[in-house]
């Protein structure tokens, strides 16, 4: 099963492209990623985290922040049994992080690094919810909470921000 679609809640539309939901049985051991400027959170709801092998084999946590990429990347497909996923729009991501996106470039980043505590408590509920519905609002409701007020304000200057409401600019 593979699901998409774009932010219910309209502070996030000017900021997330799509949140995705797959789980399905990989046709492959490995999937090759091209270089790409997108950047995306992902949430393993299957396994313990990503593996990915080019340049090196490395691991990734549950809770992972996927940088833009300026190299190809090889990454194991075993985690698209269960992943619930956020696609940012380009700058999208920034009132998200607490760090500069730069330190996610070339690389998948624990979210930890960005939200502390909260990313394995949100993965956590999200393993908890009772179906996929639930987990895709869950999701939602925690991006919106995430957004950090300084970030909207920022972010509020580029022509997207003019779609947010007048309260959280």
């Amino acid at each position: 099963m593979y699901s998409r679609r774009s932010p219910r809640a309209a502070v996030l539309r000017p900021f997330v492209d799509s949140i995705e939901l797959v789980r399905q049985t990989p046709l492959r051991d490995h999937e090759f990623l091209v270089p790409t400027a997108d950047v995306a959170m992902i949430f393993t709801l299957a396994e313990d985290g990503f593996a990915f092998f080019h340049p090196v084999e490395r691991r990734a946590s549950g809770a992972t922040l996927v940088g833009p990429a300026s190299a190809p990347q090889v990454v194991s497909t075993r985690a698209q049994r269960g992943m619930l996923a956020v696609n940012f729009r380009p700058g999208g991501a920034v009132p998200f992080l607490r760090k500069p996106l730069s330190e996610a470039a070339d690389s998948f980043v624990p979210l930890a690094r960005h939200w502390g505590t909260r990313s394995a408590t949100l993965r956590e509920r999200l393993l908890a919810c009772p179906d996929d519905a639930d987990r895709i609002d869950l999701f939602e409701r925690a991006l919106v909470e995430a957004m950090t007020d300084a970030a909207v304000r920022t972010c509020a200057a580029h022509p997207a921000g003019a779609a947010l409401p007048a309260g959280r600019r």
